[in-house]
Formats: structure tokens, sequence, C-alpha cells
């Protein structure tokens, strides 16, 4: 769930993910450390998180950018 954790966060929030991680969702800085790093398990109730929730609807457009652009890379490679 670590590297599922992190992709999503990393989506959302860029490289440096960790801490505004831990703010969107309520929790400390040093909770957010532990389940990037796999020592604590990532709460289920993590993935519904209002302030997730809300922070991957406001990157859904710029995402949804990247996305395009890749596809069109791909079929001009094609």
């Amino acid at each position: 769930m670590t590297d599922d954790l992190r992709g999503l966060a990393g989506a959302i929030f860029g490289p440096d993910w960790v801490s505004p991680l831990g703010r969107a969702v309520g929790v400390s800085l040093r909770t957010a450390q532990r389940w990037a790093a796999g020592e604590s398990p990532v709460p289920d109730r993590i993935w519904t998180a209002p302030g997730l929730v809300e922070a991957a609807r406001l990157a859904a457009p710029e995402l949804d950018e990247r996305l395009r652009l890749v596809r069109d890379y791909l079929a001009a490679e094609a």
C-alpha cells in the first residue's frame, strides 16, 4: 500500500509529497513520513479523507493534461 500512496500522493503533490499529504489528511509530518517509509500501515480512511479527495480534484486537470501529452507523444512515435 505504500507504493500506492507514493504514486497517488506524488501525482497530486509532486516529488516532495510527504508534508503536503500530512497536511491534507490531518496527520503529523512524522506519521506521513512513517507511511512513506513503510514503517506504519496506511489506514484505509486516508484514501477517502476529504483533504486528499479535494487535492486530487484540484490536481485532476493538470494530471489529465500530462496524460494527454504522453498519449500524443506515444502516438507520434508509433
